[in-house]
């Protein structure tokens, strides 16, 4: 009895760990007649995303949702952008408009650019459009420099929130990459940390666009908010130094 409860059990984790399933049957088959669903595509970046990539690499496809042993993912298209940025494509809707799943748009430049995704649910029509202007970060990094911090309370914060803006798109954290010590410190330091007079995080992030910090200090009972920036280059490392005392 129990080796059968066992069988089963392991039977189940396989199903699961192994019920995804790709189907590209469909690929790069442009919808005729009715029943259609359009994307149109415009892939940029920069600083207000004004800068329109060319040759960007994109898929487009369909995936279930809401199933717990198996899930399913149709890809639709793939291609890269023009000179203007733009990619175009019509895919029948007849399999998908009446099923629980989600439409979905992936970006990839190229190793030097964050690869970027976008998602669309509820899309429940059999001819419908969709619109998307995709944001794709260049990448760079942030070297933010705490100084002073001379705790007196376990109450005591200190913290350097940096992030970057999509506009629009599916969010991008910036992420820690070094510290002084080699630990993963969240870009903050707590009243029963050790004292300092400096020490060092790098974090990656954005570039060729503005950086923003989101400072909170906490000592004696006080608190202080305060919003700064800075412009990072596209593969260059911007400093930025904050001080608790």
């Amino acid at each position: 009895m129990k080796r059968a409860v066992f069988f089963c059990y392991t039977l189940l984790i396989a199903i699961y760990t192994s019920g995804c399933f790709t189907n590209d049957s469909a690929l790069n088959i442009p919808c005729r007649g009715g029943n259609c669903i359009t994307f149109n595509v415009i892939v940029s970046t920069g600083q207000n995303s004004q800068e329109l990539v060319e040759n960007a690499e994109v898929e487009i496809g369909w995936v279930s949702v809401g199933g717990i042993f198996f899930s399913y993912n149709e890809i639709l298209a793939q291609g890269v952008t023009g000179k203007s940025g733009n990619f175009s494509f019509s895919a029948s809707s007849d399999s998908f408009w009446d099923k629980r799943g989600k439409y979905y748009i992936k970006v990839l430049i190229n190793e030097d650019y964050f690869e970027q995704e976008e998602e669309f649910y509820n899309i429940n029509v059999l001819d419908t459009i969709i619109n998307s202007r995709i944001h794709v970060p260049s990448k760079a990094r942030v070297h933010i420099k705490y100084k002073n911090f001379h705790p007196t309370s376990q109450d005591d914060y200190f913290k350097v929130t940096p992030s970057f803006s999509t506009y629009g798109s599916h969010g991008i954290g910036v992420r820690q990459i070094e510290t002084q010590d080699s630990l993963y410190r969240d870009f903050s330091f707590k009243g029963d940390d050790k004292p300092f007079d400096k020490f060092s995080m790098v974090g990656e992030t954005a570039g060729n666009q503005f950086n923003h910090f989101y400072i909170i200090i906490k000592k004696n009972g006080g608190r202080v908010d305060r919003i700064d920036s800075v412009f990072v280059e596209k593969g260059g490392t911007e400093t930025f130094e904050v001080e608790f005392d």
